[in-house]
Formats: C-alpha cells, structure tokens, sequence
C-alpha cells in the first residue's frame, strides 16, 4: 500500500494524536477500501491486532495505537476503518488489483503505520526511509548474495505489546534467563495460547549440515533428504527435542505446509524435496531445526512480564534467511530496526557510540 494511503488512513482519529475528525469523503483510493473490507468485514478481529489485548498494551506502551481500542467495545480502529471504506466507496471505481496477490496482511499493514508515526517523529520524507535508514547494509549485502528473492523485501521490526504467533521473542540483555542457552536468542513462535508456547530458535547454527547430522537421527525421510538437502545448515531450534522430529521452515506454499506468518510456512517436507529436485527452489531457500522452546501454559507472559523477553514483529525475510557467519548478529539486527530504546540496548550491550 502506498505511504500516501496511510496517511489517508492514519487521518482517522482513533488513530491521530490530534483526534480531529476527518470527513466521510476522505481520499481512500478504490483498492485501499476494497482491501479493508474484505480482510477485515463485519464483525472481525484478528488475533493479536488492534482490537486485542495486545494491541491495548501495544497502544500504552508506545501511544501509537488506536485511542479506543478494545475487543468487543464497538469503538476499535478497525471498525472505524471499516465505516470509514464503507462510506467512501466508489462502485463506479475501477479495482487497482487483486486482494490475494497483493499479500496485504494486517501486520505489514501495522508496520506500515509504526513507519508512518516514527517518519512524523523523526522529519523524515517517507515512511520507508525510516527501515532504510536503520538496515545492517553489510546484512543485506550478504542477503543478496544469498538469496536475491528475499534479498528485494525491504526488512523490517518494531516491538509489540506482548508475544504473537508468527512473531519473535528476543531475549532481553542482561535477562535472567539461562544465559547458556539464551544468550541473544531470537526465537520465532509457531503456537502462543491457553495450551502453552513453542517456537524455534532462529540464531543457533549446531555446526552441522542435514548431509552430516541426518545418518544419526531416525529419520523416516532419511534417504530422499541426504539427496536433496545434504548441504543445507541444522540449527538448534532449541532444548526440547525427541531427536528425531525436523522442522522446516521456508517461504513456498505448499501443500502440507502451514502459514505461520505471512509468507513463512512450516513443514510440506515430501513436497519441497519434489521441488527442489525439479529446480524449483534452490535447497537453502529451506531452514532446518532440530529442537524447539516450550513454554507451559502462561509461561511466556510471565517471562515478558518478568522483562526477561522482548517481543516483536518482524518481516519475513529476518526470519527466512540463513544465519551463518552474519556480518551483524541477528538479535543486533533486529533491535537496531526496532529503533529507540532497543538500537540503544543492541548498542550498548556491542559497546558501540553513535
């Protein structure tokens, strides 16, 4: 969505700090209305949004955040929107495109404001020159190397008000827990709710490729995976492990596969091997994890309360790509493009001055 459509949205005054009214005829270009209401009809509410408990302590800690926010209230941002498009629709407009190719999701919808507001602050031109301004440029050269598809995704992180399915938890400096273990974790989180928690470590390289580690494990894909992927990195996805279960993470839909997040899909293993087989992918667009982090139920929210986690949103290309040998470590990465307090935390714990 172009930075120009968001500041049209961002006129709406449970999301202005001024709180100034804007007129039903606001400009909304005829795809931007048709992108709201059909991701967000009547009625609905995404887990973790702006309408959640989240997005509540997201809106207290950062002021960003709709006014009157709050599930089931009949006064969220997102209903606001939603009128907001109904009322400035335009039949006679012509659809600018296709809402599933667009990809347009609510969390790169909320990245997009958080750049618009942090833009406003810091007197910068676009919103986008706010992640630019705050990329590892050595990161990204690397990435490009690497991988050049996800190399064209412009990254991008900013702190959220508590942890969410596809999003990350990072460990907090000087964080009570296992250092050991924990030290700089960046972890992505598959599942988050009343049964409990559990993602995978996104930064532990073990030192072993599938080629090498794969003979000693149980595997039931052993043979066809030594083909395909014997050059590919295992990571230590954390210290909860039957030695024998294998993550995949990777940004193909696929079927057998689960989108965790936008564009970032876990599993489809029989299918990828297909792919990769008939060149369709090239083997390292797959991440491997042997292990994960559990956490009982309410377990991370205690910790996050207790600051021992960060939590974060972040683009799919922070955690789709290799993370071997990284000129800037991920977890420094990730808080720079947070900005604020956390670029102070990542520059104070690597003894850095501006």
């Amino acid at each position: 969505m172009a930075t120009s459509h968001v500041r049209a949205l961002w006129k709406d005054p449970v999301l202005s700090p001024s709180g100034q009214l804007p007129s039903t005829s606001c400009s909304l270009d005829h795809h931007t209305r048709n992108v709201i209401l059909r991701r967000w009809p009547a009625e609905s509410c995404p887990t973790g949004c702006f309408g959640s408990e989240y997005g509540q302590q997201w809106r207290t800690k950062t002021g960003v955040l709709p006014k009157g926010c709050g599930r089931g209230t009949g006064d969220c941002g997102l209903r606001r929107w939603r009128n907001l498009a109904s009322a400035s629709s335009d039949p006679d407009s012509e659809s600018t495109g296709d809402f599933a190719s667009e990809q347009l999701d609510w969390r790169d919808f909320r990245a997009r404001l958080v750049a618009q507001q942090a833009s406003a602050d810091e007197n910068v031109a676009e919103a986008d020159d706010i992640w630019r301004a705050r990329v590892s440029k050595e990161n990204q050269e690397l990435l490009e190397k690497q991988n050049p598809v996800l190399a064209k995704e412009l990254p991008w992180a900013h702190p959220t008000g508590g942890p969410e399915v596809g999003g990350l938890v990072l460990a907090a400096h000087n964080s009570p827990l296992d250092q050991q273990r924990f030290w700089q974790a960046v972890v992505f989180l598959i599942e988050h709710g009343p049964r409990g928690s559990w993602g995978l470590l996104l930064n532990r390289p073990s030192g072993y490729t599938i080629g090498q580690a794969l003979p000693r494990m149980n595997q039931t894909h052993g043979s066809r995976l030594l083909t395909v992927f014997s050059v590919c990195p295992i990571y230590v996805g954390g210290f909860k492990s039957d030695g024998r279960s294998l993550y995949v993470l990777h940004g193909h839909s696929l079927p057998g596969a689960e989108e965790i997040a936008p564009g970032v899909f876990l599993g489809g293993l029989d299918v990828a091997a297909t792919g990769v087989l008939e060149g369709k992918f090239p083997p390292t667009d797959f991440r491997f994890f042997v292990g994960r982090v559990e956490w009982l139920p309410g377990g991370l929210k205690q910790e996050c309360t207790a600051e021992s986690w960060y939590t974060a949103a972040c683009s799919k290309s922070l955690v789709l790509k290799q993370c071997i040998q990284l000129p800037k470590p991920l977890w420094q990465e990730i808080l720079e493009l947070m900005g604020g307090e956390f670029a102070e935390t990542s520059r104070l714990a690597y003894n850095e001055s501006d």
